[in-house]
């Protein structure tokens, strides 16, 4: 499989989030493999499949492909979305390292973040 053929074009985080809404069809984002910590410079790739689904051996030849590429799954449009929805109602007005904190948390939890002074 031709990764390029399914990456849209690599742009940070920060991007990303401003075009939260205009992301590709398919909506979900990749991060090098070894990102273990976010930032807003940290550069994602969205997955483009033009809003077809892929059969089970496209997946897999994509997973493969990814993997070759020491890419991994970050988020997808409505997860970033949820985030900061989420944010906006314990905080008025968040700051970028509060939306920043709230998403390394989603990832690696799974779940909203919680904050004691909201």
């Amino acid at each position: 499989m031709n990764l390029d053929e399914h990456l849209g074009p690599p742009l940070p985080l920060r991007d990303w989030l401003d075009r939260l809404g205009d992301f590709p069809a398919d909506g979900w984002l990749t991060v090098s493999a070894n990102t273990t910590r976010v930032s807003l410079d940290t550069i994602c790739r969205p997955i483009v499949t033009n809003g077809r689904d892929l059969s089970d051996d496209e997946d897999d030849a994509l997973e493969a492909a990814l993997d070759a590429a020491r890419l991994t799954w970050f988020l997808n449009e409505d997860q970033l979305e949820d985030i900061v929805v989420n944010l906006a109602l314990q905080v008025d007005h968040y700051s970028p390292e509060q939306l920043l904190a709230a998403i390394q948390y989603y990832w690696a939890h799974d779940a909203f973040i919680e904050l004691r002074d909201a």
